[in-house]
């Protein structure tokens, strides 16, 4: 979306940390979560849309969360997994972010790895292990963003309750 336009507003402080907060816990510009919450409350992202908005192109929708994970290879390469947060995800892959502490290397995944990944079911707290390919890398200052999409089919039984 072409962004060429300058909103301000005022607002109190505690509005304004809870803003910050949660930028920071999404590694994402505050601007984008008002944008967000702006988009939500008009309904924008549906398929009316809003000028120069582009409409949803996945086929299944993301769903926002923020589950603790593990991620290792899944050849066992690795000893020691990265721990992140699952951001988002839809039955066709997901978004973790880990940070990276000064003295962790940045670990490098090829397009061919597989890596698995594990989180804990948010209700029964079962730990779900799914199986995915890294499709998306984006190093942010103290943090790495990895998209991965499942194998076709593999990870829809599992992820059902969670999605739903």
């Amino acid at each position: 979306m072409k962004k060429d336009v300058t909103f301000c507003f005022r607002t109190n402080k505690a509005i304004l940390d809870l803003l910050r907060r949660t930028a920071m816990r999404q590694g994402r510009p505050m601007a984008a979560i008002v944008e967000e919450m702006i988009n939500e409350y008009f309904k924008l992202g549906e398929s009316q849309g809003a000028e120069g908005q582009t409409p949803e192109r996945r086929e299944t929708q993301r769903v926002d969360t923020s589950l603790p994970c593990e991620m290792l290879s899944c050849a066992g390469t690795e000893d020691n997994p990265l721990t992140g947060v699952v951001m988002n995800m839809s039955h066709g892959g997901l978004l973790v972010r880990y940070d990276l502490n000064g003295d962790e290397h940045m670990p490098t995944f090829n397009v061919s790895d597989k890596l698995c990944v594990s989180v804990r079911h948010p209700k029964t707290r079962k730990k779900i292990r799914l199986e995915c390919i890294p499709k998306y890398v984006k190093v942010l200052k103290n943090a790495v963003l990895l998209g991965a999409a499942f194998e076709e089919g593999k990870a829809a039984t599992s992820l059902k309750s969670i999605l739903a």
